[in-house]
C-alpha cells in the first residue's frame, strides 16, 4: 500500500499550535499524518525559526517518503527561510494560508510602535521589509497553493481595527491580497474570512485536502 505523505503544519505569528487543530484533525480524517509544529515566533528572528523546523523535518523525514506543508501567516515565511537554508529532499507539496509573501504593509505600520515592537519580536521586524524577505527567503519550487482572505475587518481579529484606518485594499485586516501572492503558483485562491481564523473556514481546508489529493 502507498503510503500517505506526511503534514506539517507551521503556525503564525504570536499564534501556537492549537490554532491548526481544526487543519489537523481535517487532514488526519482523510488519512494523513499530521506533525503541528510549534515555535517560539515572538522570541525568534526567522531564521532561528527555521533551523528549529529543519530539526523537526529531519527527524519526521527518517521514516516519510514525502512532506507536504501547510503554513499560516508568518509561518510560511519561516518555511521559505528553510528553503533558502537547507535542502529538502522530500519536499512534496506547500499549502500557504494568509502568507506576507512580499511583506506587509500592516507590519510596517503598525511595528514602528516600541511596544508592539517589543511585544511581536524580531521576526515580526523581519516582515516590514518586501527586499529583504525577497533576499533571505527562497521561493517554492514545488507545488504551492496560496490562499488569501477577503474578510477585511473583523472583530476576530484585533489588527483589523487598527488597519481599517490604512489599508484600503483588498485584505484580510493584516495581509493585503496582493501581499500573499508568489511567482508559478499551482493554485491562487481567495477564501471570505478574516487573517486570524481563516485556516478554520470550509473552504481553506476543502481547497487544501484537494490540492494534496491531485
Amino acid at each position: 500500500m502507498r503510503q500517505m505523505p506526511t503534514v506539517m503544519l507551521v503556525h503564525g505569528l504570536g499564534r501556537h499550535q492549537s490554532s491548526l487543530k481544526t487543519m489537523a484533525r481535517s487532514l488526519r480524517h482523510v488519512g494523513y499524518p499530521v506533525v503541528n509544529w510549534a515555535y517560539r515566533s515572538t522570541r525568534q528572528t526567522l531564521t532561528d525559526a527555521a533551523r528549529q523546523l529543519h530539526h523537526a523535518y529531519s527527524i519526521v523525514a527518517q521514516h516519510a517518503d514525502c512532506i507536504h506543508f501547510v503554513t499560516h501567516s508568518m509561518g510560511g515565511m519561516v518555511l521559505r527561510r528553510l528553503l533558502a537554508l537547507e535542502a529538502l529532499p522530500q519536499l512534496g507539496k506547500i499549502a500557504m494560508i494568509a502568507p506576507p509573501n512580499n511583506g506587509s504593509i500592516v507590519a510596517q505600520r503598525l511595528l514602528g510602535n516600541p511596544l508592539l515592537s517589543a511585544v511581536l519580536g524580531p521576526a515580526a521586524q523581519e516582515l516590514r521589509d518586501p527586499a529583504y524577505l525577497q533576499a533571505t527567503c527562497a521561493l517554492p519550487v514545488v507545488p504551492t497553493l496560496v490562499i488569501a482572505g477577503t474578510k477585511a475587518l473583523d472583530v476576530r481579529n484585533p489588527t483589523s481595527l487598527l488597519s481599517a484606518t490604512f489599508l484600503h485594499e483588498p485584505s484580510d485586516g493584516t495581509v493585503a491580497v496582493r501581499e500573499t501572492r508568489l511567482p508559478h503558483m499551482a493554485r491562487f485562491v481567495e477564501v471570505p474570512d478574516c487573517h486570524t481564523w481563516m485556516m478554520n473556514h470550509p473552504r481553506t481546508v476543502r481547497e487544501i485536502v484537494t490540492f494534496f489529493g491531485t
